[in-house]
């Protein structure tokens, strides 16, 4: 289906929703550190869905009741397992895939499939899996040896992450060399802590320095700053005040506020308001998440954004995807080897692709804030993704669209 957008949405308040990133995260180390666990989430969106059925089909009891995820250890002996399009929860979970079950079989989209995961394969090679096949995925487990994990040159941190959960669980150590998006890494420190499991970096190498029982079987998620980013980046043009945000977050996107600073908003706590328009030079390695809206932010004054090399490889190539977009609202842009520059341009409404990405939808919807005429997106379910109810905020704020059914 198609969407028109009729009107900018940029003057309100919402509530944000809960971070996926860390509901991914602790929904698994529930289902594996604790026997029962309760979990209060206020967002469903596909992600979250995709790491709730897996570990449902890895023998583990889920319920949901309205804002509550209710989590019963469990086990099985062959496993089914289908995983959407939600890499982080397909990361996470597969080398702690048998803590669960000794074989499994794991279908994934094409999607996902496209997706560079051979690093962390080899590692669980090296730990006792068997694992056969592209889509699906066979994968045998007979005798887990205590981690040995080692990256040479990290793509990306849910690497890192997924064996942080592994030797939490069954020992050992993380050897590598350099590490990309520290920021998500520390995410799942910070989460693990939560757990009663304390995680020491010495030489280049992460291990377990402790583990505290806890009784707690409660577990709270923040607000999600990725997803927060575009109706602050929209307060730019009004006023939006997004509540539910942790100022002190360790979640790398939390930089949003610093960078809408730098645009020339006035931003007071997580409420940003219309104020000038700056030219931004930023460096995207950390906040890779944050590409598509910042460079719909810098067609108002130009701007240039660095290292965006690992946006190729994301739900869409995000770089050819936004060109894609800028193009088609007539915004002037350079793509360079590891940089995109924006130049100040006058949009227009238009029709654009959505390339199955739900961060090109909401960068599009947030674009509205810049062209007199409309803007349709095409296939704009993407979003729900990561962001189900975007478009219901959306409306909270003052915007204004139309489905177009096919």
């Amino acid at each position: 289906m198609d969407i028109i957008i009729k009107d900018a949405a940029n003057r309100g308040k919402i509530k944000a929703i809960d971070s996926k990133s860390i509901a991914i995260r602790k929904i698994l180390m529930a289902a594996i550190f604790k026997k029962e666990t309760v979990i209060r989430l206020n967002n469903y969106s596909n992600d979250i869905k995709d790491i709730l059925n897996a570990l449902k089909a890895l023998g583990n009891e889920i319920k949901i009741k309205e804002n509550k995820v209710y989590i019963k250890k469990g086990k099985i002996k062959h496993a089914s397992i289908h995983i959407d399009k939600s890499a982080t929860a397909f990361r996470l979970l597969f080398p702690s895939i048998g803590f669960f079950t000794k074989d499994a079989k794991i279908y994934i989209s094409k999607q996902l499939e496209k997706r560079n995961s051979d690093d962390l394969f080899l590692n669980m090679k090296n730990i006792g899996y068997e694992i056969k096949g592209k889509n699906p995925i066979f994968i045998k487990s007979d005798k887990l040896k205590e981690g040995d994990f080692k990256f040479s040159n990290v793509i990306s941190s849910q690497f890192i992450s997924a064996c942080l959960i592994y030797i939490a669980k069954n020992g050992g150590k993380i050897g590598f060399d350099r590490l990309v998006s520290k920021d998500y890494i520390n995410l799942t420190i910070d989460c693990l802590k939560e757990f009663g499991i304390y995680i020491k970096e010495k030489n280049n190498e992460f291990v377990v320095e402790k583990i505290i029982n806890t009784n707690n079987i409660n577990y709270e998620i923040e607000g999600d700053y990725s997803n927060a980013s575009y109706f602050l980046s929209a307060g730019a043009f009004g006023d939006v005040l997004v509540e539910n945000l942790n100022l002190i977050s360790t979640q790398a996107d939390r930089r949003i506020l610093n960078i809408l600073k730098d645009y020339g908003a006035k931003v007071e706590g997580s409420r940003v308001i219309k104020n000038q328009y700056n030219f931004l030079e930023v460096d995207i390695e950390e906040n890779i998440d944050l590409f598509s809206i910042l460079a719909i932010l810098m067609t108002k004054n130009g701007g240039i954004l660095k290292n965006i090399q690992r946006l190729r490889y994301k739900e869409s190539n995000r770089i050819d995807s936004m060109a894609s977009m800028l193009d088609r609202l007539s915004a002037k842009f350079e793509i360079g080897e590891n940089y995109f520059k924006v130049y100040k341009s006058k949009l227009k409404g238009g029709a654009i692709e959505s390339f199955d990405d739900h961060r090109i939808v909401m960068a599009a919807a947030i674009a509205r804030n810049l062209t007199k005429e409309d803007i349709i997106i095409k296939d704009y379910e993407a979003v729900n993704k990561s962001y189900p109810t975007f478009f219901e905020d959306f409306e909270k704020l003052g915007g204004k669209f139309e489905i177009r059914r096919l």
